[in-house]
């Protein structure tokens, strides 16, 4: 090095030092040079509308093929996960658990670490072809037919140690067959996955995975892949690709089980040997930010070992990186949507009528004159409303000890309004009145179901008790003569019900004070009942207590959890929210203002999926400010799926105040921003609801005001979450090539058309529309110092409900160059097994119909039986 490139080097690293480097960091920064190339990376939109970048780990070829097949991979769908929000480690196959379904076992399970677990190889299940399933010399098929032999090996807890799978291009793989690559479930012996860990060909030459497995926090990641060795030869591996890790701040514990799952790390640094020599390596770095936000990745560079020269990087932007609490609500329209026939005993609730993904606002009436009166005000997705028809249902039949819930009877997207009476008279009915889907109801049957047994102190709620998409009505009798009595009424999705088993569950322990509500506490898809226990002057503590729904209408009592014993007095509450974003039911313990305490107290109880739970750290939100008539409500703000608390003040002194509070997802809460909204117009017998007014997939505070004999009418007003998405908006590569990437939720016309007649399907079909976040438009380079736009819309989203098939994907999807107008159309099968296959495909010249179709592709296809009962593969017919 020269005497002037020696001062430079000297000036630079004073200056780094001064910005708060260390002396090797700002030797590092300073001798990092730039070079020509760039790395490899493609970008697509897959066909469920997400944006998808992949990225190929190069790696020195091993011997006839045999060296590892790696991606970093980034789906704007995808979760947070080992590297952060929708990236991922493509290239490792595992096998896994997958629970029992109605298609393939006759009955709907969930995974519970026993011998009714299933088994799934990336993702594909497994048919037994042999032996008992889950026992050591079991073998099996995919479901799919792969062609690939798959054998149990030993036994481990509960189920098999190891699998052996031979595939028809002569590989075998080995899964679990070493201790670091067969994963247990936290606390158990029983294994959760079996990682890949030797795959050989038919040569002997072999590659070896290594795993590192963090068992006290049920969590595994890859520590290194050596290739090139060779059984026969005596040869050792001598290429090698090795991971490194780094902590992160945004650590989210789940628990299936009974069994913790906590990532604590994410991949910084991949490292590439050839020769067992450094040879080249990819540094990954990430947004710095609150644990209330997911890790995202700032940047990708590749460089060679020593990190002295690099390709320029694949950078990611986004459209904030601002933490959540710092973000505020929008007061939206204030609608004055009637102004007479609102009256007393009038209610009000939010409720998808039209199935659409956005939360209308339902009146209602019932009971006192012994009628049934609902009328729906259509949220317009704005913060506007459009009153919709004023049915008049009933006129008779219908008086005192009568109440109404929204419900989704027939398990077509749309919420029905149900009425039921239970008690006074010690019986139980039911009418539902069916939502068309336009505003206007259609009355169901008068089900009288029982005559007698239900008096007072019983109540009633929805809830799908056999995960068949369908909501039931549970009776449910707790406290005052110290039991727990359960009975359900199952829907039979055209209007009427069956009645369940009436299930004695308990008969002590529970007095006054004592509630219960469905929750899914082990995310097995069908609604358990959960009693518990909150504060009272003479009794502090909480007591939570599991009714596990078995399907059938029976239910399991599930631990009787005493978590706390003091600390939980007068003006605490409890609510369900799912605090992690596991899918499983937590519990939320929460006071907030009282004239005599101020402030705001939050404590989670998290559900480890197996009845019990975990006591969530005690968070003091604030100590002022929180005195009458402020109430709590869970709502999911941010829209990042973990159930955050909303604190909020409406009516007494005409004002509204909101302030939430953000799930970490570990039981920590941070506080948002201290939002006064309104200052008038807001006096007694106002309310709030959480409701998604908008279909941003972010729950909005809906403002309401409905029918008292001093003012009737009704006033809505909706206050709206403001909060950015996470999702990858740029993508710069070699600081030329780059991409903007827009996305809209499917709730929005301009980007997604759902299915109507005559392609609109029926049950166990349903046509979906939700806040799912697809690929609007796509801006790229066009190589002349320009850009190419493309367009994307998408139609006819389905599922399956009750059978475990699930997502059938969208119908048809489309992609439009606005600089030339040539759109690209493509329809897809929607039918098990051919589900996600091209039917057609064309291109052509957008508007012109018939005439401007320049290429037209039809597939037609069949199937035929696998090589063992219970598969099939599919064929180009």
């Amino acid at each position: 090095m020269n005497a002037r490139h020696s001062k430079v080097l000297r000036c630079a690293a004073l200056w780094l030092l001064g910005a708060g480097f260390t002396l090797a960091q700002a030797q590092a920064q300073a001798q990092t040079t730039t070079v020509a190339g760039s790395t490899p990376g493609q970008f697509s939109v897959n066909e469920s509308g997400a944006a998808t970048y992949r990225i190929p780990i190069q790696v020195p070829p091993g011997v006839a093929g045999m060296e590892p097949k790696l991606e970093l991979s980034y789906n704007s769908q995808g979760g947070n996960g080992l590297l952060g929000m929708g990236w991922g480690l493509s290239g490792l196959s595992v096998i896994g658990r997958c629970a029992r379904i109605m298609a393939v076992d006759g009955a709907m399970g969930s995974v519970n670490f026993d011998m009714n677990d299933r088994y799934c190889l990336d993702g594909q299940r497994l048919i037994l072809v042999s032996g008992t399933y889950g026992v050591a010399g079991s073998e099996y098929r995919t479901e799919l037919d792969s062609f690939s032999k798959i054998v149990a090996s030993g036994t481990a807890g509960s189920g098999v140690a190891s699998f052996t799978v031979q595939t028809k291009a002569g590989l075998t793989m080995e899964y679990g067959n070493t201790a670091d690559s067969r994963i247990e479930a936290q606390g158990k012996a029983t294994v959760r996955v079996w990682a890949v860990n030797k795959i050989s060909d038919v040569k002997t030459n072999y590659m070896t995975f290594s795993y590192t497995e963090d068992n006290a926090n049920g969590d595994y990641y890859p520590s290194r892949i050596d290739y090139a060795g060779n059984s026969a030869a005596g040869r050792q591996p001598t290429n090698s690709v090795q991971f490194s890790y780094e902590a992160r701040p945004d650590i989210t514990p789940m628990y299936h089980m009974g069994s913790l799952v906590k990532n604590s790390v994410r991949l910084n640094l991949v490292q590439i040997y050839s020769d067992s020599v450094a040879r080249k390596k990819y540094q990954l770095a990430y947004v710095q930010a609150a644990a209330v936000l997911p890790s995202r990745i700032l940047n990708i560079q590749e460089c060679d070992p020593a990190g002295l020269q690099c390709l320029a990087p694949i950078a990611l932007g986004y459209a904030s990186t601002a933490s959540p609490a710092s973000v505020s609500y929008t007061a939206s329209n204030y609608n004055i949507l009637k102004t007479s026939s609102y009256g007393a005993n009038w209610s009000m609730v939010p409720a998808d009528v039209r199935g659409i993904g956005k939360a209308d606002m339902v009146a209602y009436y019932i009971g006192a004159n012994e009628g049934v009166i609902i009328q729906p005000f259509l949220t317009n997705g704005d913060g506007t409303y459009t009153a919709s028809t004023y049915n008049v249902l009933r006129t008779s039949s219908f008086g005192a000890n009568w109440y109404m819930t929204p419900a989704d009877v027939n398990g077509d997207g749309k919420m029905d309004m149900v009425a039921y009476y239970i008690g006074a008279n010690e019986g139980v009915i039911i009418q539902p009145f069916l939502s068309n889907g336009d505003g206007t109801y259609t009355a169901g049957t008068y089900n009288v179901l029982r005559t007698s047994s239900f008096g007072t102190y019983w109540k009633m709620v929805p809830a799908d008790v056999n995960g068949d998409g369908k909501m039931d009505m549970v009776a449910y009798y707790i406290g005052a003569n110290e039991g727990v009595i359960i009975q359900p009424f199952l829907s039979n999705g055209d209007g009427t019900y069956t009645a369940g088993p009436y299930n004695v569950l308990k008969t002590s322990s529970y007095g006054a004070n004592w509630y219960m509500a469905p929750a899914d506490v082990n995310g097995d898809g069908k609604m358990d009942m959960v009693a518990y226990f909150i504060g009272t002057p003479e009794q502090w503590g909480v007591i939570v207590q599991p009714f596990l729904s078995n399907g059938d209408g029976t239910y399991t009592a599930g631990p009787y959890n005493v978590l706390k014993t003091s600390s939980y007095g007068t003006n605490w509450y409890m609510t369900l929210a799912d605090v992690n974003g596991d899918g499983k039911m937590d519990m939320v313990a929460y006071y907030v203002g009282a004239p005599g305490q101020l402030g705001v107290y939050i404590q989670a109880f998290l559900s480890n999926g197996d009845g019990t739970y975990t006591t969530g750290a005690y968070n003091t939100m604030s100590t002022s400010s929180f005195g009458a008539y402020w109430k709590m409500a869970p709502a999911d703000v941010n829209g990042d799926g973990k159930t955050d608390m909303v604190a909020y003040y409406i009516g007494a002194d005409q004002g509204v105040i909101l302030q939430p509070f953000y799930s970490n997802g570990d039981g920590v809460y941070t506080a948002g921003v201290y939002d006064v909204l309104r200052t008038s117009s807001f006096g007694a017998n106002w309310y709030m609801t959480p409701a998604d007014s908008t279909g941003s997939g972010k729950a909005d505070m809906v403002a309401y005001y409905i029918g008292t004999p001093g003012q009737l009418g009704v006033y809505v007003q909706p206050f709206l979450s403001q909060q950015k998405d996470t999702f990858a908006q740029s993508i710069s590569a070699s600081g030329s090539s780059s991409l903007a990437v827009s996305y809209k939720p499917l709730t929005d016309s301009a980007v997604y058309t759902k299915d109507t007649a005559p392609n609109a399907v029926v049950y166990p079909k349903i046509d979906l529309q939700y806040p799912q976040y697809v690929v609007s438009t796509v801006a790229s380079s066009n190589g002349l110092g320009g850009t190419t736009t493309t367009q994307y819309s998408y139609g006819g989203l389905k599922a399956e409900q009750g059978t475990g098939r699930g997502m059938l994907g969208f119908r048809w999807m489309k992609s439009k160059n606005l600089s030339n107008n040539i759109e690209s159309y493509t329809e897809f099968n929607q039918s098990w097994p051919f589900t996600g296959s091209v039917l057609k495909s064309e291109t052509r010249l957008a508007g012109s119909g018939n005439a401007g179709v320049l290429k037209r592709t039809t597939n037609s296809y069949a199937q035929g039986t696998g090589s063992a009962t219970g598969t099939t593969f599919v064929y180009p017919s």
